[in-house]
């Protein structure tokens, strides 16, 4: 169920600390350490599935609508028209969605519409620890069946 080298599975059990947004039984919310924008989020199933297509399919449909319900909350809270939802694999290899409120439209972009033959991408600085904690209490709070 957990991988012992996996960040996210260390996060998962609590031996790493994270800023939880929301929790369940099977999956995790937490605050991105480097986000693109202000309320980027990480959706993690608690269990260690390395690769999207290997999800069981009640996880995979929990991640979606946990994803269907973390982007209504960010349009709310930071009053964008889009919420970015992508799975890359590139970072962790734990599957994980990004949700990114997405304020311009290049927030999340493709290699396909940057017409450079190199691109110099960089991770994004890491927040401040109290920025990121205080995004993920802001939208903790309004996790309610009333505010979605």
């Amino acid at each position: 169920m957990f991988h012992n080298d996996c960040l996210f599975c260390d996060i998962a059990r609590g031996l790493s600390p994270a800023h939880a947004v929301f929790e369940s039984r099977t999956h995790l919310v937490i605050a991105d350490q480097a986000p693109i924008r202000p309320g980027h989020l990480l959706i993690l199933p608690r269990a260690h599935h390395a690769c999207f297509e290997d999800l069981p399919a009640p996880l995979a449909g929990g991640l979606m609508r946990l994803g269907q319900r973390m982007a209504r909350l960010l349009k709310s809270e930071y009053g964008v028209a889009r919420v970015g939802f992508v799975i890359t694999g590139t970072d962790v290899a734990h599957v994980h969605v990004h949700l990114v409120p997405l304020v311009e439209p290049g927030d999340i972009t493709s290699r396909r519409y940057i017409p450079l033959d190199e691109v110099p991408f960089a991770p994004p600085p890491r927040a401040p620890q109290g920025e990121i904690a205080e995004v993920a209490g802001r939208l903790r709070a309004r996790l309610t069946e009333d505010a979605l």
